[in-house]
């Protein structure tokens, strides 16, 4: 579920400030958009390190497999 949140969260708003100079989403977007990447790609990487220090053969294999 976390690599989702990484793409709906991330990839459009960093496509959408690189493609447009100014800022269409309003206000309340614009404070809470660098809170949430913050936020997702944080539990992401927790996630990943966790389940690799639990179970690093399984982790390996669901890496190898995808």
């Amino acid at each position: 579920m976390l690599p989702v949140s990484v793409t709906v969260l991330c990839m459009p708003m960093t496509l959408a400030g690189k493609v447009y100079k100014l800022w269409v989403y309003g206000d309340v977007l614009c404070k809470m958009t660098p809170y949430l990447q913050g936020n997702a790609g944080s539990n992401l990487i927790m996630t990943e390190g966790h389940l690799l220090a639990r179970e690093p053969v399984l982790y390996y294999i669901s890496i190898v497999s995808s």
